[in-house]
């Protein structure tokens, strides 16, 4: 099982902000960010999507810093899609937890989720938040057995957050029509957009669309063998 904390701090998306955003618009924008970013991760079917309130404690033990949402994913490719999309709303820190994670209530609370898994993923994510931002991607992997595959997965990430963070708003609106290997996409998406094939082609390539595709397959590979070593191990 795959832990995922992300604390997303009540501030714009990367860039400065429009010059008709008022400081009282911002917690506003945020928490819209935010939601389109818990809508997108329940496509991925978690086996848990927490909001925890902010005073509300994990296992019985508070995190060190305020978690805005907690998930529980069975398979590496949706924890890679998850932290892709939540680096893509911008100004997330993330913590991924690969170890044991205790069953939690029904319905789940932030109280009755334990295990390794847990509390690597918020002590991750806690690190995260602490590093001084535009150095690295705050996204921190941590196994339960150290292990050169989490590292490596944690890079993986990193780099596929640098092409994801640094699209344009007109290249996601060209990605957001194509469909992972269907033959033919690019023409019905230029189609929808009212653009030429041509324009969607170049728009694809400087948005590195087959990179991510390749680089997913990677990252889910190393998560996979970072969790085999841990079930290994116990």
């Amino acid at each position: 099982m795959f832990a995922i904390a992300i604390a997303a701090p009540l501030r714009p998306t990367a860039g400065p902000p429009p010059a008709d955003l008022l400081d009282a618009d911002r917690p506003a924008e945020a928490a819209a960010r935010l939601g389109r970013l818990c809508h997108r991760l329940e496509e991925l079917s978690p086996a848990v999507l927490l909001r925890p309130a902010a005073d509300e404690a994990f296992g019985g033990t508070a995190a060190a810093a305020a978690v805005d949402v907690f998930l529980l994913l069975e398979d590496p490719e949706s924890v890679v899609a998850a932290v892709l999309s939540a680096l893509r709303e911008g100004g997330c820190c993330l913590g991924v937890g690969i170890g044991g994670v205790g069953l939690p209530a029904d319905p789940p609370s932030a109280g009755s989720l334990t295990g390794s898994g847990v509390r690597l993923a918020l002590a991750a994510a806690n690190e995260a938040a602490r590093k001084k931002p535009g150095r690295t991607l705050p996204v921190l992997v941590r196994g339960a057995v150290p292990s050169q595959y989490a590292d490596a997965a944690q890079s993986v990430l990193r780099l596929l957050g640098r092409l994801v963070t640094g699209r344009s708003e007109a290249e996601w609106r060209v990605l957001d029509q194509l469909a992972p290997g269907a033959r033919g996409s690019q023409g019905a998406a230029a189609e929808v957009l009212g653009i030429t094939s041509q324009a969607v082609s170049k728009a694809v390539g400087r948005a590195g669309w087959a990179e991510e595709r390749d680089g997913r397959r990677a990252a889910a590979l190393l998560l996979g063998a970072a969790r085999q070593a841990v079930d290994e191990w116990s």
